[in-house]
C-alpha cells in the first residue's frame, strides 16, 4: 500500500510539473510563465511533505 501511495504522488507530481512547463512555453511573457512553473514546483514540494 505504501508503494501505491508513492506511485500516485509521483504521477500527480509529473502532471503538475508538465502543466507548469506547458504554461511556461505557452505564455508569451516569460516572467509570468516562470512564476506559474515555479508555483507548480512548490506545489509538488508541498505534496511530498
Amino acid at each position: 500500500m505504501k508503494y501505491l501511495d508513492f506511485l500516485i504522488k509521483g504521477i500527480y507530481a509529473g502532471i503538475l510539473i508538465s502543466i507548469g512547463g506547458i504554461a511556461y512555453l505557452a505564455i508569451p511573457d516569460k516572467i509570468v510563465g516562470s512564476f506559474i512553473f515555479s508555483f507548480g514546483l512548490f506545489t509538488v514540494w508541498y505534496v511530498f511533505i
